[in-house]
Protein backbone atom coordinates (compact mmCIF):
# COMPACT_ATOMS: atom_id res chain seq x y z
CA UNK A 1 0.00 0.00 0.00
CA UNK A 2 1.01 3.61 -0.73
CA UNK A 3 2.91 4.66 2.67
CA UNK A 4 0.64 7.93 2.62
CA UNK A 5 -2.62 6.42 2.44
CA UNK A 6 -1.55 4.28 5.40
CA UNK A 7 -0.62 7.42 7.02
CA UNK A 8 -3.55 8.77 5.62
CA UNK A 9 -5.84 5.64 6.93
CA UNK A 10 -4.27 5.70 10.38
CA UNK A 11 -4.60 9.39 10.90
CA UNK A 12 -8.31 10.26 9.60
CA UNK A 13 -9.73 6.63 9.16
CA UNK A 14 -13.63 8.14 8.79
CA UNK A 15 -12.59 10.41 5.97
CA UNK A 16 -10.49 7.70 4.56
CA UNK A 17 -13.29 5.12 4.22
CA UNK A 18 -15.76 7.73 2.57
CA UNK A 19 -13.32 8.84 0.20
CA UNK A 20 -12.44 7.10 -3.29
CA UNK A 21 -8.56 7.53 -3.08
CA UNK A 22 -8.13 7.80 -6.48
CA UNK A 23 -5.25 10.56 -7.91
CA UNK A 24 -6.57 13.44 -10.09
CA UNK A 25 -6.96 12.66 -13.97
CA UNK A 26 -6.01 16.27 -15.15
CA UNK A 27 -3.21 17.17 -12.54
CA UNK A 28 0.59 16.35 -14.70
CA UNK A 29 3.23 15.65 -12.59
CA UNK A 30 6.88 16.78 -13.76
CA UNK A 31 10.47 17.18 -12.30
CA UNK A 32 11.01 21.00 -11.40
CA UNK A 33 14.59 22.64 -12.00
CA UNK A 34 15.36 21.26 -8.20
CA UNK A 35 14.63 17.61 -8.60
CA UNK A 36 11.41 18.03 -6.86
CA UNK A 37 7.66 17.20 -8.56
CA UNK A 38 5.77 20.33 -9.36
CA UNK A 39 2.18 19.68 -11.27
CA UNK A 40 0.31 21.08 -13.83
CA UNK A 41 -3.55 21.53 -14.55
CA UNK A 42 -5.66 22.42 -17.40
CA UNK A 43 -2.35 24.48 -18.36
CA UNK A 44 -1.86 25.93 -14.60
CA UNK A 45 1.18 25.24 -12.91
CA UNK A 46 -0.15 24.59 -9.12
CA UNK A 47 3.40 24.71 -7.75
CA UNK A 48 7.26 26.76 -8.79
CA UNK A 49 9.12 25.18 -12.17
CA UNK A 50 12.54 25.33 -10.31
CA UNK A 51 11.57 25.36 -6.73
CA UNK A 52 8.52 24.46 -5.31
CA UNK A 53 9.68 23.93 -1.49
CA UNK A 54 11.65 27.44 -1.73
CA UNK A 55 8.55 28.55 -3.18
CA UNK A 56 6.10 27.19 0.28
CA UNK A 57 8.67 28.82 2.35
CA UNK A 58 8.03 32.14 0.98
CA UNK A 59 4.73 31.79 1.08
CA UNK A 60 3.86 30.69 4.48
CA UNK A 61 6.36 32.88 5.75
CA UNK A 62 4.04 35.92 7.48
CA UNK A 63 2.46 33.59 9.81
CA UNK A 64 2.83 35.27 12.81
CA UNK A 65 2.43 32.70 15.97
CA UNK A 66 1.54 35.75 18.31
CA UNK A 67 -1.45 36.52 16.61
CA UNK A 68 -2.41 33.57 15.08
CA UNK A 69 -3.53 29.76 16.23
CA UNK A 70 -4.20 28.35 12.74
CA UNK A 71 -2.73 27.98 9.71
CA UNK A 72 -5.91 27.31 6.92
CA UNK A 73 -4.92 25.85 3.96
CA UNK A 74 -6.98 26.41 0.65
CA UNK A 75 -5.88 23.92 -2.01
CA UNK A 76 -3.61 21.59 -1.55
CA UNK A 77 -1.61 20.80 -4.59
CA UNK A 78 1.11 18.60 -4.22
CA UNK A 79 0.95 19.61 -0.03
CA UNK A 80 4.08 21.74 0.07
CA UNK A 81 3.18 24.58 1.73
CA UNK A 82 1.40 22.62 4.43
CA UNK A 83 4.28 20.35 4.35
CA UNK A 84 6.64 22.81 5.40
CA UNK A 85 4.06 25.07 7.77
CA UNK A 86 4.10 22.09 9.76
CA UNK A 87 7.83 21.28 10.64
CA UNK A 88 8.18 25.25 11.34
CA UNK A 89 4.94 25.48 13.70
CA UNK A 90 4.44 22.45 15.85
CA UNK A 91 2.29 23.80 17.84
CA UNK A 92 0.20 25.55 15.36
CA UNK A 93 -3.18 23.80 14.21
CA UNK A 94 -3.24 23.26 10.40
CA UNK A 95 -6.77 22.76 8.44
CA UNK A 96 -6.02 21.53 4.74
CA UNK A 97 -9.46 22.31 2.65
CA UNK A 98 -9.50 20.61 -0.64
CA UNK A 99 -12.62 20.55 -3.23
CA UNK A 100 -11.43 18.47 -5.34
CA UNK A 101 -10.34 14.89 -3.83
CA UNK A 102 -8.02 14.16 -6.86
CA UNK A 103 -5.91 16.25 -6.55
CA UNK A 104 -5.15 15.41 -2.90
CA UNK A 105 -4.83 11.77 -3.97
CA UNK A 106 -2.19 12.63 -6.28
CA UNK A 107 -0.03 14.50 -3.41
CA UNK A 108 -0.46 11.35 -1.46
CA UNK A 109 0.63 8.98 -4.31
CA UNK A 110 3.83 11.21 -5.42
CA UNK A 111 5.62 12.58 -2.20
CA UNK A 112 6.55 10.98 1.03
CA UNK A 113 4.63 13.66 3.54
CA UNK A 114 5.09 11.42 6.81
CA UNK A 115 6.17 14.75 8.07
CA UNK A 116 3.02 15.94 7.34
CA UNK A 117 0.91 13.32 8.73
CA UNK A 118 2.74 13.57 12.01
CA UNK A 119 1.71 16.98 12.80
CA UNK A 120 -0.23 16.34 15.78
CA UNK A 121 -3.09 19.42 15.06
CA UNK A 122 -3.28 18.36 11.56
CA UNK A 123 -6.88 18.51 10.11
CA UNK A 124 -7.76 17.06 6.77
CA UNK A 125 -11.21 18.74 5.00
CA UNK A 126 -12.19 16.74 1.90
CA UNK A 127 -15.64 18.00 0.71
CA UNK A 128 -17.40 19.41 -2.62
CA UNK A 129 -20.17 21.29 -0.01
CA UNK A 130 -18.73 24.56 0.88
CA UNK A 131 -21.07 24.64 4.22
CA UNK A 132 -19.41 21.30 5.58
CA UNK A 133 -16.17 22.82 5.29
CA UNK A 134 -16.93 25.86 6.92
CA UNK A 135 -18.68 24.05 9.68
CA UNK A 136 -15.59 21.98 10.51
CA UNK A 137 -13.33 25.76 10.36
CA UNK A 138 -15.99 27.08 12.70
CA UNK A 139 -14.98 24.62 15.58
CA UNK A 140 -11.62 27.19 15.59
CA UNK A 141 -11.40 30.86 16.85
CA UNK A 142 -11.50 32.66 13.47
CA UNK A 143 -9.79 35.63 14.72
CA UNK A 144 -6.97 33.31 15.17
CA UNK A 145 -6.81 31.98 11.64
CA UNK A 146 -4.39 33.40 9.27
CA UNK A 147 -5.56 31.84 5.52
CA UNK A 148 -3.42 30.75 3.03
CA UNK A 149 -5.47 30.59 -0.51
CA UNK A 150 -2.96 30.74 -3.07
CA UNK A 151 -4.59 31.66 -6.84
CA UNK A 152 -3.24 28.68 -8.33
CA UNK A 153 -4.71 26.38 -6.02
CA UNK A 154 -8.23 27.99 -5.70
CA UNK A 155 -8.12 28.67 -9.74
CA UNK A 156 -10.79 26.16 -10.77
CA UNK A 157 -12.95 26.82 -7.69
CA UNK A 158 -12.35 30.24 -6.76
CA UNK A 159 -15.47 30.92 -5.93
CA UNK A 160 -16.40 27.61 -3.45
CA UNK A 161 -13.37 28.81 -1.73
CA UNK A 162 -14.79 32.23 -1.73
CA UNK A 163 -17.65 31.07 0.35
CA UNK A 164 -15.28 29.84 2.58
CA UNK A 165 -13.12 32.91 3.25
CA UNK A 166 -16.06 34.79 3.76
CA UNK A 167 -17.37 32.62 6.47
CA UNK A 168 -14.45 32.95 8.18
CA UNK A 169 -14.21 36.80 7.80
CA UNK A 170 -18.02 36.86 9.28
CA UNK A 171 -17.43 34.39 12.31
CA UNK A 172 -14.10 36.67 13.23
CA UNK A 173 -16.00 40.02 13.15
CA UNK A 174 -18.44 38.20 15.41
CA UNK A 175 -16.06 37.47 17.82
CA UNK A 176 -14.02 41.01 18.28
CA UNK A 177 -18.01 42.30 18.37
CA UNK A 178 -18.26 39.52 21.70
CA UNK A 179 -15.20 40.30 22.42
CA UNK A 180 -15.05 44.16 23.00
CA UNK A 181 -18.97 43.58 24.97
CA UNK A 182 -17.69 41.74 27.36
CA UNK A 183 -15.09 44.61 27.54
CA UNK A 184 -17.04 46.75 27.93
CA UNK A 185 -19.90 45.06 30.35
CA UNK A 186 -17.81 42.85 32.35
CA UNK A 187 -17.36 44.54 35.35
CA UNK A 188 -21.37 45.38 35.76
CA UNK A 189 -21.96 41.69 34.92
CA UNK A 190 -19.14 40.71 37.61
CA UNK A 191 -21.09 43.48 40.17
CA UNK A 192 -24.26 42.06 39.51
CA UNK A 193 -23.49 38.08 39.77
CA UNK A 194 -22.23 39.13 42.96
CA UNK A 195 -25.28 40.80 44.19
CA UNK A 196 -27.46 37.88 43.28
CA UNK A 197 -24.92 35.16 44.73
CA UNK A 198 -27.13 34.36 47.47
CA UNK A 199 -30.11 33.96 45.62
CA UNK A 200 -28.67 31.36 43.30
CA UNK A 201 -28.72 28.51 45.30
CA UNK A 202 -32.13 28.64 46.58
CA UNK A 203 -34.05 29.36 42.94
CA UNK A 204 -34.65 26.98 40.56
CA UNK A 205 -32.07 26.70 37.48
CA UNK A 206 -33.82 26.75 33.99
CA UNK A 207 -33.91 22.81 33.72
CA UNK A 208 -37.07 23.06 35.79
CA UNK A 209 -38.74 24.31 32.09
CA UNK A 210 -37.16 21.71 30.10
CA UNK A 211 -39.27 19.81 27.46
CA UNK A 212 -42.57 22.21 29.03
CA UNK A 213 -42.31 24.53 25.78
CA UNK A 214 -45.79 23.81 23.80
Amino acid sequence: MNTNLEFFRQRFPALYEITDRKPSETAVLSPAKNGELTACENGLWLHSRYNPSSEAEKLTEDFDEELHETALFLGCGLLYAPEVFAEKHPDANIIIVEKDQGTFFSALESRNLEKLFAHKKLAIVLTEDAENASSVIKNYPASKIKIFAFPNLIQKNREWYATIIQSVKKTAEREKVNTKTLEKFSSLWLKNSCKNLRYSFTLDGVNKFHQTAG
